[in-house]
């Protein structure tokens, strides 16, 4: 098995972000930028896939990233990681222990204390109840069991009117085709994540966006789902009202099912 990275990043001047993440293997970049053209070069001995692109948005970049891969298991990677040395034995020793995972999320170690990271003490499969709580870079999946069938949602995530929830829709599509997702234990990579771009707190737009977050997973159980995250964090409802919240979800779910996204 060979290991490919899919590098999403935004307006670098030069090639450095190779360097600065550790990469070692062969990679797709896809750097948003304001010009179209892609490049193909040698970088240490690996072959790198350079995409600069004037689309904008966290979907878009990883969807033409998986345009371009072609390695049997692809890593996500966001431009603030930095890979730990052997990463690509890590990942393919994970997937020859675990031969039916379709898609394995690892460990980061953050920075900054004030991300939080799930962190995975076993081997463990996954389901629609617990794949929520990861993002997509620390995942990495089997090329030919995702490329052409599923994609990242490219009107949700940053840059875009819903502003999160990609990665969790992305991964509830996985299941829903039936692949199996695993965690393990083994650390991939740093990540010296900053505050987030997109989190300026509990506002309206965030409840908006998670009501269709949840609609766009489930149609048939949008309400359920709306509702049970209302009350479990009702606590996040403080700056707007409890009431204010549940409506602005609620707008969200009407907005995916009038198809207005």
């Amino acid at each position: 098995m060979k290991v490919e990275v899919l590098l999403s990043c935004m307006n670098q001047a030069d090639y450095s972000i190779l360097d600065k993440t550790n990469i070692s293997t062969d990679a797709v970049i896809v750097n948003q930028c304001d010009i179209d053209n892609v490049v193909e070069f040698d970088y240490k001995g690996s072959k790198v896939i350079w995409c600069n692109s004037t689309q904008r948005g966290i979907s878009r970049s990883r969807n033409l990233a998986l345009q371009y891969a072609s390695h049997d298991i692809c890593l996500l990677v966001d431009d603030d990681e930095i890979l730990v040395e052997g990463y690509e034995r890590i990942i393919t020793n994970s997937f020859e222990t675990v031969k039916q995972a379709d898609l394995i999320f690892f460990n980061l170690h953050p920075s900054n204390p004030k991300q939080k990271w799930y962190v995975n003490t076993e081997q463990k499969e996954l389901s629609f109840y617990n794949i929520m709580r990861y993002g997509a870079p620390r995942a990495a999946f089997r090329r030919e069991k995702i490329v052409g069938k599923i994609q990242f949602n490219e009107s949700f995530g940053p840059g875009t009117k819903f502003y999160s929830g990609e990665d969790s829709l992305f991964f509830v599509d996985v299941l829903k085709k039936g692949l199996k997702a695993y965690t393990s234990p083994e650390y991939l990579a740093n990540i010296e994540d900053g505050d987030s771009t997109w989190f300026t707190g509990y506002t309206e737009q965030y409840f908006i966006t998670k009501g269709a977050v949840f609609t766009q997973m489930s149609k048939k159980y949008s309400l359920p789902l709306i509702l049970q995250y209302i009350l479990r964090y009702s606590k996040h409802t403080t700056n707007i009202g409890f009431f204010k919240a549940y409506s602005a979800m609620l707008e969200g779910r009407r907005a995916v099912m009038q198809g207005k996204i």
